[in-house]
């Protein structure tokens, strides 16, 4: 499939799933999702990674991906408007659909640049 109907798909089944049970619990699950899948188009379209790699880049790889995980999501927990606003489900899909993005692609291409990620390998 071309890029942009893997993307318009990571979106709009999430979204569509989302619509089927709006709550809260419903809303992060597909806000990660959306983002996972959005990652991963782009990750395979665009960045290099593999996962075969000797056990100190791992213990690296983790602890980074790791923090910033936490980062993201506190982060994004105190920027984003709360429970009050109208448009908390739509800040949380958004918070969580970061989260995913950074697990899926922000995280291996940040790694390549780290050279925690051997070269050429795919």
């Amino acid at each position: 499939m071309r890029l942009g109907i893997q993307i318009l798909l990571a979106l709009f089944i999430p979204l569509g799933l989302l619509f089927t049970h709006p709550v809260e619990n419903t809303t992060s699950v597909m806000g990660a999702l959306a983002g996972i899948g959005v990652g991963l188009a782009l990750l395979k379209k665009y960045v290099s990674f593999s996962v075969h790699v000797v056990w100190w880049q791992r213990a690296v790889r983790f602890v980074v991906g790791g923090a910033v995980v936490f980062a993201l999501y506190i982060g994004l927990k105190v920027v984003l408007p709360g429970e009050e606003s109208a448009l908390y489900l739509v800040f949380r899909f958004l918070q969580y659909g970061l989260v995913g993005l950074w697990v899926s692609l922000g995280a291996p291409w940040f790694f390549r640049i780290l050279r925690l990620v051997p070269e050429g390998k795919k």
